[in-house]
């Protein structure tokens, strides 16, 4: 199919629907594991694209006009979900250009406290420490 479609001849696109493709298949794979029965499982397939009768205007209405509809989410939870996005992405261009090691030994005693203060801060204020069952032991 990935000749008759062209996409030996756009790489970059071949790989990026290579990664859709497995995505999808690992996401309704998810679907057995969560479910508590196969009737279950296929009956949420099935009826996973019915009942969306949302128009563009809704969405936008929905989604963008009104500030209590951040995409499901609270306003703070969106800060800080982001928040964390940019630093991350921070950490990768410093890890780019030098080692996040080299980088915080050439730190003063008091800027690598203040670094590892904020990471222990971030792991207790917003790390999950109830014990969840692993998925696969539900089977």
């Amino acid at each position: 199919a990935a000749v008759w479609l062209g996409l030996p001849r756009a790489p970059r696109l071949c790989r990026v629907l290579q990664v859709a493709w497995t995505f999808t298949l690992v996401c309704v794979s998810w679907v057995f594991f969560r479910s508590p029965n196969m009737h279950t499982a296929f009956s949420f397939l099935t009826h996973l694209f019915i009942g969306w009768n949302l128009s563009f205007i809704q969405y936008v209405n929905d989604y963008f006009l009104h500030p209590d509809m951040t995409l499901g989410t609270s306003n703070s939870a969106l800060i800080t979900v982001t928040s964390f996005i940019v630093v991350m992405l921070m950490v990768e261009r410093l890890e780019q250009k030098k080692s996040i090691n080299l980088w915080l030994q050439e730190r003063s005693l008091l800027g690598r406290s203040f670094i590892y203060s904020s990471l222990i801060l971030s792991i207790t204020l917003f790390g999950v420490f109830s014990a969840n069952p692993f998925i696969y032991f539900q089977f």
